[in-house]
């Protein structure tokens, strides 16, 4: 996934499985942060087959599509980032400790654009 600019309007190349690299509009990708990191993907539909295309999304994807909604105009955008499943407690899942949290603290301070996303 590679940003691109073409007379002003920022398109994402990304690849489908079917029709190979495609550009896509920002607004166009959706983005699914779920725990653990592991698990984070984007998806969109690809222009030229109409297929919903679900791809692994890593720090520096996040970084790219997050500097890509940045350039795009607020009106025209679908959602920055949305939810994805039941985000309900688990109740067998360890407690969040503080160590957690200074392990989470530092994992966003590693990427900038994540940083400025959460500031927002």
């Amino acid at each position: 996934m590679v940003p691109a600019d073409s007379g002003g309007m920022t398109y994402i190349r990304t690849r489908c499985p079917t029709c190979g690299e495609v550009d896509i509009t920002p607004d166009a990708v959706l983005l699914f942060l779920t725990p653990p990191r592991d698990r984070w993907f984007y998806a969109f539909t690809c222009p030229g087959c109409d297929r919903e295309v679900h791809c692994p999304a890593t720090r520096e994807i996040v970084a790219t599509l997050v500097a890509a909604w940045e350039t795009t105009p607020a009106a025209s955008r679908r959602g920055d980032l949305q939810p994805s499943g039941d985000h309900s407690p688990d109740p067998g899942a360890p407690p969040f400790t503080l160590d957690d949290l200074i392990e989470l603290h530092f994992l966003l301070q590693e990427d900038a654009s994540v940083v400025r996303l959460l500031r927002r």
